[in-house]
């Protein structure tokens, strides 16, 4: 149990700190709004855009205003908690790893503070802020807040219950009868992918093929974080994830199982294991759908040449 010193909040379980993240990505979202950004001269919005890696790699200011808002609010409330965020990476009282199991099982934060950045710097809707509280190397709540789309997941293992919007989320769409009718959402392959030495893109080029002509529709959404949890609602009926950081996919993978879906994490090593939030890929099925869809796609993506 921990107790905040200015605002006297008690956290006493993984519901709790459900309500915890919840609150800070709400208080987020004013850093998002119109006063924060950069207004141009023909009226529309503009950020500060830089890129990580490369050009595909999107980072704007407003990621790191978030980023810093969620890290003060959590913080504050909660001053035992380590935080470790996709922009500054880690913050620790006690000078340990917070991708680590805290000897005194104080609470980690890992935060997304925008996941879908691209999609906020083109003008999409579709990006989110990701909350996932972890205790010991266990995912106990997560959030993802998509402001521009009026939409808040949150689960936690105490109610093993998924939210949307304060109401039990509910699967919006039944389940195809059949596989063929499925749809397929991925970020595979990537541009590192498909820059690589051969065979690997011929390989990863004719895997996609695979997919497309297996599945009813292939889409490509750029956020990882949302694409989970609209599979949770049945919206997506399979998600395939590669090379993703914890952050990016510790909250939705608790609520896309919390609404009865199913998270398979994958490891391109078989020598490779963990809690599934650490895996660099994953395949989500939205509820009632069949486990053995994708596997055969999803199995070829973890054996190609790295």
């Amino acid at each position: 149990m921990a107790t905040a010193s200015r605002h006297s909040t008690t956290i006493s379980g993984p519901s709790a700190l459900r309500q915890l993240a919840l609150a800070a990505a709400r208080s987020a979202t004013r850093v998002l709004d119109p006063p924060n950004k950069h207004q141009v001269n023909d009226g529309t919005v503009r950020w500060g855009t830089t890129h990580k890696t490369n050009h595909h790699d999107v980072v704007t200011d407003l990621d790191r205003a978030v980023e810093i808002h969620l890290r003060e609010f959590l913080h504050e409330r909660l001053p035992t908690s380590q935080i470790f965020g996709e922009e500054f990476g880690e913050h620790s009282p006690i000078g340990t790893s917070a991708l680590q199991p805290r000897p005194d099982h104080a609470v980690v934060w890992l935060i997304d503070p925008i996941d879908g950045t691209s999609n906020l710097a083109h003008g999409l809707d579709t990006y989110s802020i990701s909350i996932a509280a972890v205790i010991d190397d266990q995912v106990l709540a997560g959030v993802v807040v998509a402001p521009a789309m009026g939409l808040e997941f949150s689960a936690d293992i105490e109610s093993g219950t998924a939210w949307v919007n304060d109401s039990k989320l509910r699967v919006r769409r039944p389940c195809p009868q059949r596989l063929q009718d499925y749809n397929l959402v991925t970020s595979f392959p990537a541009a590192e992918i498909l820059q690589a030495s051969p065979p690997t893109p011929h390989t990863a080029l004719e895997i996609f093929g695979q997919a497309v002509c297996q599945f009813s529709t292939v889409r490509r959404m750029v956020s990882g974080a949302l694409e989970l949890c609209l599979a949770a609602q049945g919206v997506f009926d399979l998600v395939i994830g590669v090379d993703t950081k914890p952050w990016d996919i510790a909250a939705a993978q608790l609520i896309l199982q919390c609404a009865g879906g199913h998270y398979r994490p994958g490891w391109f090593s078989p020598a490779d294991s963990g809690p599934a939030h650490r895996a660099p890929c994953y395949l989500g099925l939205a509820p009632g759908r069949d486990p053995a869809a994708a596997s055969e796609v999803f199995e070829r993506i973890l054996r190609l040449p790295r």
